[in-house]
C-alpha cells in the first residue's frame, strides 16, 4: 500500500486555517441595545438663550506642549475648536459611557437628541497664530477649547528583523474648558491649553 501525500492540499490547508484565525480574531460585540436606567430632564431654554447672547467676552489663550528635553511645541496653524458644554445629567453620563454602536442601537429620549443637536449648533473656530496664541468672541455660558498640539520624531518601526526608520507622532488634541460669567467688569478671559 502505497501514501500519497499532497503538499498542496495541506499548504491550501494551512492557509485557510491562518485566513480563518485572523478573520475569527477581527470579529467586533454586536451592538446591544441599552436600556436607560436615567430619565432626561431637557435642558432649561434659559442656558441656550445666554449661547444666543452677544459674543461681548474675549478668550485670550495659547496652546503648547513642553518636551521631555525642556523643548516647547505651540499649536501654531492648527485650529481651536469651540463648543459648548452643557449641564451634566445622570442621563447624559449614561449616553455618553455607551459605545457609539450601542448609542445607535439603543432607543435614545427625543428631547436628549435635540438638545445636543442645538448644543452644536453653538460653535466657534479660530486659528492659533504663529506663535501659538489665539483669541476668539463669545457669550456667557460654558465652553470647551480644542486644539492639536503634535510634533514628529524619528523611530524605528516594525518587529522582528522587520524593522525599518518611520516617523512617529507625539502630542495630539488637548482641551480646556472656560466658564464665562454674566459680569461686565470681566471682558476677557486668559486660558492656556496644554
Amino acid at each position: 500500500m502505497k501514501v500519497v501525500i499532497n503538499i498542496k492540499k495541506i499548504a491550501n490547508i494551512g492557509g485557510l486555517s491562518l485566513a480563518l484565525g485572523l478573520l475569527l480574531g477581527c470579529v467586533t460585540t454586536p451592538p446591544m441595545p441599552h436600556t436607560f436606567v436615567n430619565t432626561y430632564t431637557p435642558i432649561p431654554e434659559s442656558f441656550f438663550e445666554s449661547l444666543e447672547g452677544e459674543k461681548i467676552y474675549t478668550v485670550k489663550g495659547s496652546g503648547f506642549l513642553r518636551q521631555r528635553g525642556g523643548g516647547t511645541v505651540s499649536c501654531a496653524g492648527s485650529e481651536v475648536y469651540v463648543k459648548a458644554v452643557a449641564p451634566t445629567s445622570a442621563y447624559s453620563d449614561e449616553y455618553f459611557k455607551l459605545r457609539k454602536v450601542d448609542r445607535d442601537a439603543s432607543i435614545v429620549d427625543p428631547n436628549f437628541i435635540a438638545d445636543q443637536q442645538r448644543l452644536n449648533s453653538f460653535s466657534e473656530n479660530t486659528f492659533c497664530d504663529v506663535s501659538g496664541n489665539f483669541e476668539v468672541k463669545l457669550p456667557v455660558g460654558r465652553f470647551k477649547l480644542s486644539t492639536n498640539i503634535s510634533w514628529e520624531v524619528a523611530d524605528t518601526c516594525g518587529y522582528g528583523d522587520y524593522t525599518y526608520a518611520c516617523m512617529k507622532t507625539q502630542g495630539g488634541m488637548r482641551s480646556q474648558t472656560v466658564s464665562i460669567a454674566d459680569n461686565l467688569d470681566k471682558l476677557e478671559y486668559k486660558i492656556i491649553i496644554n
